[in-house]
C-alpha cells in the first residue's frame, strides 16, 4: 500500500515516514544534476520497515538550473517514492531543507499529518496545520519517536541510505534503478 497522499487510501499502524532530498554534481553548464530522494519509514521505536529512494538525472545549467530542477522535480519524485512505498504510515516528516512548510503541504499533499523536522539541541517537530488529535495513532506514533530520541537521527540514517544507494563518487553507469 502506498503512503496516503492526494486520495491514496490505506494505513500502518504506528509507523511515521521520513522524507528528504538531495542535489548532487556541480550542476554547471553540460553537467548532469541529480535530485535524490529517500522515503525511511520507522516503527513507534526508531526499527525500519521499509526504505525507499529514488534519483531523476537531468542537464544543468541553462536547461535545468538547480533551483528549477528541485522546485519541479522535488514534488514528483517524493510522489514517485509514495507509490513506492509498501506501507502507509500514520504521519509524514520532512527534513526543513525540503523547504517552506506551506510548499511541503501544497507540494507534496499528503493526507496524513505533515511534520517539519529540524536539527539543533534538541531537535524539534513543528506541525504543518493542527497537530494530529490527541489519541490518534499519528499522535501516539509522534509522540512515541520523540520519547526514544528520533526527532532528526532519522534523517541522518536517510542520508547515510542516500549515500550508499547513490555514491557521489561513483561513476554514473554504477547506478541501477529499478522501479
Amino acid at each position: 500500500m502506498p503512503l496516503d497522499h492526494d486520495g491514496t487510501p490505506g494505513r500502518c499502524g504506528g509507523a511515521a515516514a521520513f522524507l528528504d532530498v538531495r542535489v548532487s554534481a556541480p550542476g554547471g553548464q553540460g553537467e548532469r544534476v541529480h535530485l535524490e530522494a529517500a522515503l525511511l519509514v520507522l516503527d513507534e521505536q526508531g526499527l525500519p520497515l521499509e526504505f525507499v529512494t529514488g534519483r531523476t538525472v537531468a542537464l544543468g545549467g541553462p536547461l535545468w538550473p538547480r533551483a528549477l530542477l528541485r522546485e519541479l522535480g522535488t514534488p514528483r519524485l517524493a510522489h514517485a517514492l509514495f507509490d513506492a512505498c509498501r506501507l502507509s504510515p500514520a504521519l509524514l516528516v520532512c527534513a526543513t531543507s525540503m523547504g517552506a512548510a506551506d510548499w511541503c503541504r501544497d507540494r507534496l499533499a499528503p493526507r496524513v499529518p505533515l511534520a517539519m523536522a529540524a536539527p539543533g539541541e534538541p531537535p524539534q517537530w513543528s506541525w504543518v496545520g493542527p497537530p494530529p488529535p490527541a489519541g490518534s495513532l499519528a499522535e501516539a506514533t509522534a509522540r512515541a519517536l520523540a520519547e526514544a530520541g528520533y526527532l532528526w537521527e532519522p534523517f541522518e540514517r536517510l542520508q547515510a541510505g542516500l549515500a550508499v544507494v547513490y555514491p557521489p563518487d561513483a561513476p554514473e553507469a554504477a547506478h541501477v534503478t529499478v522501479d
